[in-house]
This record gives structure tokens, C-alpha cells and sequence, in this order.
């Protein structure tokens, strides 16, 4: 077998157009002839018409089952019996593509090839060469042929039956360039939704923006591949996953802005300061503050700020204290309480809200940067 090239390969409809040809010979004991008898002729090329031929069929062709080249094409004929005959087509077959790793992936299609109303026993092929000949050739710009060889089927029933198999790997430059780069800059953007002061009242278009335009990446990639369950494309994967990420940022930005704006007649709970401080890992200076208390202090009046090493309150504020804190016991007991003796602050609305940034955008980060990773690391061992 010879190829020529690679027509087109649709992967949205599983089907492999090349251009290539067989070249097969056999023998015919009634065209035996002496050359001497006849001139020296030692080779003469007849219509297939003429002479016996047996037409070859691929089993998985994409429209009409048909020959392998036409009628019309000649056979050369020689003085010791045997026929030589070289054929070429356009031949469409179906492939099974596998996009697990788009676009880094890499095809395997099989041609199966085989003669129609004879037995196994009538005609059988014996492979001369395993290799396919890739002299002429002709590069094509989405795909490489990684290897192309010619072996005989797996399944013993078909026993008159070669395969040839392409292998063929995708060019990534152009899905890499206008997909995948623009994918990774908008997720990189994602989490800088929390760095936007929340008065400025850009957050949700923001979001949105970047939702809206995943979703149009993801049209783009679904558009190129095949519509099947399985495989599923990484990317896919990828990008789903994004794209909840965009809706998780865009309803956080909603909540934190909520939050920014709430009027601080209504105090914090006590509860949201600790669930913060636990999704922070350790003590917030500004809303857990965690201390050795010598003294007893307690302020009545709020008209007044107080600021001291220890203490920090704002105006209209009041100090709330948490734990033992008897004058004539607590030197005895510091190593003992000092778990419990914890000054919790109160805070504003505000306040809270630019924790929730920090904490929000911390997440964010970390879990962009896991998928990422992972999504990288997957491609380059695929």
C-alpha cells in the first residue's frame, strides 16, 4: 500500500478521507508464455477487462462499498504468470476517534481490505512489505503520520482480511494559541473580582463578563469534536469546571457585596467572625484577637476611642470579653486559661466584607492553580 495524502479527517463525524492505492500481484498459470516464441516479449499490459482480476473492497467505507481503483486501470502482465496490478483511490472510511486529550491527542484509524465473493482458502494475501509507502507523500497541516503499516486482521474469522493502520497526531498550535491560552488568561482573571473595591459596583458585570465568555470557548471546542459521551475530552472537563468556578465567584461577589452595604445597626454575629476565622487558619488581627490579659478592663462609655497595646475598639463600640478574667486569680491561672482567654472584637460590615475578599480570593487562587496544574501535568504525560 502507498499513501498519498491525507484528504481530510473529520472528527465530528468519526470519518478519514486519503488519498493512496494498493499494489498487489498474483498468479495466473494460463498466461504463461515463452518470450522467445513471441519476439522477446517478456511483459505485456492488458484492461482488466481482459484478464482475471480480483477487485479488493474496504469493509468500512463511509458511503457505497466500492473497489479500490477503477476498472479502467491496466494490469501488467508477465512472461512467467505473474499479474501485477497498481491501483489508486480516494477512500473514505470510518475512523473511532478518541478526543480524551484534545487537542494533544493522538488517532489510530484502521482500513480493512478485502476480496468480495471469494473464501479465505480461494484468495489469500501475504503481506510483502508491513510498511506503508510514504515516498510521495504530501504533508498535511492538522496532522502527522506518526506510523502507517500494513498487518494481517486480529480476528482469525477473517482470515482474507489486511488492516492497514494510520496513526496520526494533531498539530496543537492552532487550538493551543486561539483556545487554550485565552482559557487559562480568563481564568486567571476570575479571581481578581475580589481585588475590585466593592463600592465601585463592578464586581457582577465583571463576573459575568468572564462567564459569558467561557461559555463561548466552550461553543468553540464543542464545535470541533465529536459529539459523544465517551471518551470525554479533558478540556471539556476543564472548562466545565471553570465555568462553575466563574458561577461560585459570581455569587460570592453578589454575597460580599450584600454584605459590604448592610447598614452596621445590625451587629455581626459572633459566629460568621469565628467561621472566617476557621476558613483562615489562625487568628485574624482584626477580628480575633488572642491575648494575655493582666488587668480587668472594661468600657462604659463609647462616646470615646480607646487604643492601647491590647486593646482595640473604634467609637460606638463596645469591648466584649470572653473567659475567667477574676483580678485576684488570673496571674495563677494564665498557663491554664490561656486557650480561653480570648478578646473577641467587633467589627463592621465593611470589615467583613474585605476578610470575605481575602479569604474568597485565597481560595480562588489555590484552586485555580490545582486545576491548572493538573490539567497541564495530564496533557504533557498523555
Amino acid at each position: 500500500m502507498y499513501l498519498f495524502s491525507i484528504v481530510e479527517f473529520d472528527e465530528i463525524a468519526g470519518t478519514i478521507t486519503i488519498m493512496g492505492g494498493l499494489y498487489y500481484s498474483w498468479y495466473d498459470t494460463r498466461l504463461l508464455w515463452d518470450p522467445s516464441q513471441y519476439g522477446n516479449t517478456y511483459e505485456i499490459v492488458v484492461p482488466s477487462k481482459k484478464v482475471w482480476v480480483p477487485y479488493i473492497y474496504y469493509l468500512n467505507p463511509a458511503d457505497n462499498m466500492v473497489p479500490v481503483g477503477k476498472k479502467y486501470f491496466t494490469n501488467r502482465v508477465y512472461y512467467t504468470g505473474s499479474v501485477m496490478r497498481n491501483v489508486g483511490s480516494i477512500m473514505k472510511t470510518t475512523c473511532d476517534v478518541d478526543i480524551t486529550y484534545f487537542p494533544y491527542d493522538e488517532q489510530t484509524c484502521e482500513i480493512d481490505f478485502y476480496a468480495f465473493g471469494y473464501t479465505s482458502s480461494e484468495v489469500y494475501f501475504q503481506i510483502s512489505n508491513s510498511q506503508v509507502d510514504m515516498f510521495y507523500f504530501r504533508k498535511n497541516s492538522q496532522w502527522n503520520v506518526q506510523s502507517a503499516i500494513i498487518k494481517p486482521h486480529d480476528n482469525v474469522e477473517f482470515n482474507g482480511t489486511i488492516t492497514a493502520v494510520l496513526v496520526l497526531k494533531r498539530h496543537p498550535e492552532y487550538f493551543t494559541v486561539n483556545i487554550l491560552i485565552p482559557v487559562l488568561f480568563l481564568c486567571l482573571l476570575n479571581p481578581v473580582v475580589f481585588l475590585l473595591p466593592a463600592e465601585s459596583g463592578e464586581r457582577i458585570s465583571y463576573t459575568v463578563t468572564i462567564f459569558l465568555s467561557l461559555a463561548v470557548f466552550m461553543t468553540l471546542v464543542n464545535d470541533n469534536m465529536p459529539k459523544s459521551s465517551k471518551p470525554m475530552s479533558r478540556l471539556s472537563i476543564f472548562l466545565i469546571m471553570m465555568i462553575g468556578s466563574s458561577t461560585m465567584l459570581c455569587m460570592l461577589a453578589i454575597i460580599i457585596t450584600k454584605v459590604y452595604f448592610r447598614e452596621d445597626s445590625n451587629p455581626v454575629p459572633n459566629w460568621i467572625i469565628k467561621v472566617l476565622h476557621t476558613m483562615k487558619f489562625k487568628w485574624c488581627s482584626k477580628l480575633l484577637k488572642t491575648k494575655k490579659v493582666k488587668d480587668m478592663v472594661h468600657v462604659h462609655d463609647t462616646s470615646q476611642t480607646v487604643n492601647d497595646d491590647n486593646v482595640y475598639c473604634t467609637k460606638e463600640q463596645n469591648i466584649i470579653f470572653k473567659g475567667d478574667f477574676r483580678n485576684d486569680s488570673y496571674q495563677n491561672n494564665d498557663k491554664r486559661n490561656d486557650e480561653n482567654d480570648h478578646v473577641l472584637e467587633k467589627i463592621s460590615w465593611k470589615q467583613l466584607s474585605r476578610e470575605m475578599d481575602q479569604i474568597a480570593f485565597g481560595y480562588s487562587v489555590f484552586f485555580l492553580t490545582v486545576t491548572c496544574t493538573v490539567f497541564i501535568v495530564a496533557g504533557l504525560l498523555a
